[in-house]
């Protein structure tokens, strides 16, 4: 490997657990820690890709939204994270019942944060790659267009 792709995939690797860390923001006052995974760079096809992902369903529920939840919260319900924000709450209330028992309610508000990191990264990604690429003076210093100047969460 060339010292070019070593520093590629270095960078790549900061910018994926910045983002990691970034993504883990909204989870501060949460009763449970979630993990996130960075891959390693890896070629796919012509591109350089890393992906950041956590299992964590609360959390995936929360970033993608239901449709509906078969859940009743207690009143005054307070949530502990709001959408479009990376923000963390103290919240309040809790679940009065939950499951097959529990009627029909309005679905979870999607938070969004992968899409809200990938646009906040794909910036310092870009920024990055830039340096990279004046150090070795390739492209006129900028990465525009090349393979490996993309993020997603």
């Amino acid at each position: 490997m060339s010292f070019i792709e070593d520093d590629i995939k270095a960078v790549m690797k900061g910018v994926g657990k910045a983002a990691a860390k970034r993504l883990a923001e909204p989870t501060a006052t949460w009763n449970h820690k979630v993990t996130f995974k960075v891959s390693e760079p890896k070629v796919v096809g012509n591109n350089l890709v890393m992906t950041v992902t956590t299992e964590d369903e609360p959390y995936l529920f929360l970033n993608d939204g239901t449709e509906m939840r078969r859940a009743v919260m207690s009143f005054p319900y307070i949530p502990k994270t709001k959408p479009g924000s990376f923000h963390a709450y103290m919240g309040r209330g809790r679940v009065m019942v939950r499951g097959r028992f529990a009627p029909i309610m309005p679905g979870i508000t999607a938070r969004e944060w992968t899409p809200m990191a990938a646009l906040e990264y794909e910036a310092i990604l870009q920024a990055a790659m830039d340096q990279v690429c004046g150090k070795y003076k390739i492209g006129k210093g900028k990465a525009e267009n090349m393979p490996f100047s993309s993020f997603t969460p």
